[in-house]
């Protein structure tokens, strides 16, 4: 009778008939594995489908498009607006009626309400002050880089 050592040295097969039961176990077990882990992929896969419609029976929450105390900035905002405009009625570029607030210095933090650097402009100068950005900056409508959404 031959020996053959299998990969474990505590394993000892003899070659012939024990090779073919135990290549016939293996093939079974991994057939058994294999329909094993069908079973589990089908009850994974259900769960999230019924999790999915659960989710889509839920109404979504709708993000909000600004925070708090933005809309609180942007009701000061379309008050002084509207004073500043009542105010000033002509166009800047044009001279013509201005409609739009321009600032020339940004609107990051303060700058949105400080209505030293506003400019009243009408819709096409408005416009081509932020198309030719140079040009602008020469007829004094737009701040200077350094300047730009700095308040000081």
């Amino acid at each position: 009778m031959k020996y053959e050592k299998k990969t474990k040295p505590a394993l000892w097969t003899q070659t012939g008939a024990a090779k073919k039961r135990l290549e016939a176990a293996a093939a079974s077990r991994s057939s058994a594995k294999a329909t094993l882990l069908a079973a589990r992929r089908g009850k994974v896969a259900a769960k999230a489908s019924r999790r999915r419609l659960e989710r889509s029976r839920q109404p979504r929450k709708r993000v909000a498009l600004r925070s708090a105390a933005m809309v609180g900035k942007m009701a000061v905002y379309g008050r002084l607006k509207g004073e500043f405009l009542a105010v000033h009625r002509h166009c800047a570029g044009c001279y013509g009626v201005g409609t739009e607030v321009h600032h020339t210095r940004g609107r990051a933090g303060t700058l949105l309400l400080d209505t030293r650097f506003w400019l009243a402009m009408c819709p096409a100068c408005h416009r081509w002050t932020h198309e030719n950005i140079n040009e602008a900056r020469q007829r004094n409508l737009i701040a200077a880089p350094g300047d730009w959404n700095n308040p000081q």
